[in-house]
């Protein structure tokens, strides 16, 4: 009997120290859990809720009341629901402990929460799965940071891109002034000096020759002189459009004044442009035509039922086939047919599509028939115009394709 009571006391002994033992572990629970600044929660083998620490609240902006026995993909963003069925299933299986996760929550004001979940699987005494602890970080403001640094990283690389095609084309421009400008003037400061030094010897028709072809020189030069201008004022966007009612048939027969080209158009026709861009469209389709194609040339004027489409059109060997999709590109030149033979810089139809789509207009490309070469600018018929009609030539980051 004494040893049984000896027995019975160390029994009892030991279940009060056992419980004193518990008590103090939930007590030690307790204040982590409940002081943690980390989000914490408990939840069944269901996904039901049945602890939320107070950070966790504030986390998801909802009571621990309002949370205790809901399941936790009713605050789950809708695109992240079941994202962790499979490791969920993994763990009451046995195969894992626990799972790390990415996932979303809905806050309680419909903001979207990104967050880092470490979830691990608590059993009983006897190894049956029991609940599932969790902390959750919020990553919000790092997810956001992280977006930004990557946008900015974007950024800069555009940019850089950017630099790298102006270095491009200011390589492109510094070869063209290099030899496409220097050789007219080559030419002349040549024919002049050439000029001087033979005048007492030289007849008045070997005199009026060379002025010729000094004269011709200058134009080429002056020609080059524009393109470069203008293709400034378009890298700048400084060449506004100013679109009005005009009568395009007068319009025309105007850019071809002196030029041998026929002109098939009404007596009076009217679009909505800006006369003076169309001009220089005109005129560098005009130029294009004499340049690399063969008479006859041909400016047509026609009323359609969206637009008013004017046609220059040629009846020489046309665009080479595998160039026509560069044809509009910035210093692009065909690398067979007549363009290998004849001078020219690759700006004139890089400058006039930039400035019909500048203007509402378009330019486009179409084989001749029954050979050469057509360009149709198409004109919008006019209206009212609004405030806003002003519009600017910006230079593409991308140079478009015919």
């Amino acid at each position: 009997a004494a040893v049984v009571g000896l027995l019975v006391v160390a029994a009892a002994g030991r279940a009060r120290r056992s419980r004193q033992d518990l008590r103090l572990s939930e007590d030690r629970f307790r204040k982590v859990f409940d002081g943690s600044r980390i989000g914490m929660t408990l939840t069944d083998t269901e996904g039901r809720y049945v602890r939320v620490n107070p950070a966790a609240a504030e986390l998801f902006g909802r009571s621990e009341q309002e949370l205790i026995g809901r399941r936790t993909d009713d605050i789950t963003h809708p695109d992240d629901v079941g994202r962790a069925a499979e490791s969920v299933r993994d763990c009451l299986s046995g195969r894992i402990d626990g799972f790390d996760l990415d996932k979303r929550y809905v806050h309680a004001d419909g903001r979207i929460i990104d967050a880092s979940v470490t979830s691990a699987l608590l059993r009983d005494t006897e190894g049956r799965p029991q609940y599932f602890a969790m902390q959750i970080v919020d990553t919000t403001e790092r997810r956001a940071l992280e977006q930004a640094r990557r946008a900015g990283e974007a950024e800069l690389a555009e940019r850089a891109e950017q630099l790298q095609q102006v270095n491009a084309h200011l390589g492109d421009v510094m070869a063209m002034l290099s030899h496409d400008v220097r050789q007219p003037l080559t030419r002349i400061i040549g024919l002049g000096e050439l000029l001087l030094d033979e005048w007492a010897e030289s007849s008045q028709e070997e005199k009026l020759h060379d002025v010729r072809r000094m004269t011709a020189a200058g134009h080429s030069a002056s020609e080059l002189v524009t393109d470069i201008l203008t293709l400034a004022q378009v890298d700048a966007g400084a060449m506004v459009a100013r679109p009005v009612r005009v009568d395009l048939a007068h319009l025309v027969r105007a850019a071809v004044a002196g030029e041998q080209v026929t002109v098939v158009a009404p007596d009076e026709l009217h679009g909505f442009a800006d006369p003076k861009h169309l001009q220089l469209i005109l005129g560098n389709l005009l130029a294009n035509a004499v340049k690399y194609g063969e008479p006859p040339v041909t400016v047509t004027v026609a009323n359609r039922r969206h637009h008013v489409e004017i046609k220059v059109a040629d009846e020489g060997e046309g665009v080479p086939e595998a160039f026509v999709e560069h044809l509009f590109d910035r210093f692009a030149r065909a690398e067979s047919g007549v363009a290998t033979t004849t001078s020219g810089t690759g700006l004139g139809l890089y400058l006039v599509r930039q400035l019909a789509q500048a203007g509402g207009l378009d330019v486009s490309y179409q084989p001749n028939q029954p050979r050469g070469a057509a360009f149709v600018v198409t004109v919008p018929h006019p209206y009212e115009p609004r405030a806003d009609d002003t519009k600017r030539v910006t230079s593409p980051r991308r140079t478009p394709a015919g």
